[in-house]
């Protein structure tokens, strides 16, 4: 439940209960102190929206639809709340800005740079934010008879993209999560060679493949229309 209290503590009152089963977070006063905005939802299946509420509990509002994890609203006027999310195809996060007024989102950042927690300065005129350029990469790590050590642990093979995780084995073939644009696909790695299988543009994944033993079938786990 959200609950506003004096500057002291205070005269603590609860203002918006939630849906069972339904999340409230990053709560924040608008510039006018008339409102405050809240991200809303259901945060296991990254079903988050940004939503406001006046200082009374009444006029509950939401701002954003089919928006994905939204986190750290900050207002920088009146019009103008800045959050950071993803998009509807997984990729991100992105900073994004919605007029609360037109309900319109349009994303603020440019390029593939992922955005964590957002703060803005008193007048709104200065923004400082969390930039994550995430990295990762796979390894191999042999099984001995004692504690391997970081000397054992070599990078696997020699692949065409800057990021890999979530390797799954099937038949002859690896397969591992990878991007090079906005979101993760699904690589092949046979024989030295690697092949998109799913692009990450279409829909990103989220979660590792399954691979079938005989590594002739793959099931994804994908996120469409809600």
């Amino acid at each position: 439940p959200l609950y506003v209290a004096d500057r002291n503590g205070t005269n603590s009152h609860k203002i918006l209960g939630p849906p069972a089963g339904t999340h409230q977070h990053f709560p924040i006063w608008s510039v006018d102190g008339q409102w405050i905005y809240l991200a809303r939802g259901r945060p296991s299946t990254l079903e988050m929206d940004l939503w406001r509420v006046r200082v009374d509990g009444e006029g509950l509002e939401q701002l954003t639809r089919r928006k994905l994890d939204v986190r750290y609203p900050t207002p920088i006027d009146e019009r103008t709340v800045l959050y950071s999310a993803r998009d509807t195809d997984g990729a991100g996060p992105w900073l994004w800005a919605v007029d609360v007024e037109t309900k319109v989102s349009r994303r603020a950042s440019v390029g593939l740079e992922q955005y964590g927690p957002v703060a803005a300065s008193a007048d709104g005129r200065r923004l400082v934010a969390t930039v994550q350029d995430s990295r990762a990469g796979l390894w191999s790590v042999p099984i001995l008879d004692h504690t391997a050590t970081e000397s054992d642990a070599e990078p696997f093979a020699d692949l065409p993209t800057t990021r890999a995780l979530a390797p799954r084995f099937g038949g002859s073939a690896m397969f591992y999560l990878s991007s090079r644009g906005s979101g993760d696909g699904l690589w092949r790695l046979r024989e030295g060679t690697s092949a998109e299988i799913w692009r990450g543009s279409e829909t990103a994944l989220l979660e590792p493949a399954a691979v079938s033993p005989d590594g002739q079938s793959v099931v994804l786990l994908l996120r469409r229309d809600d």
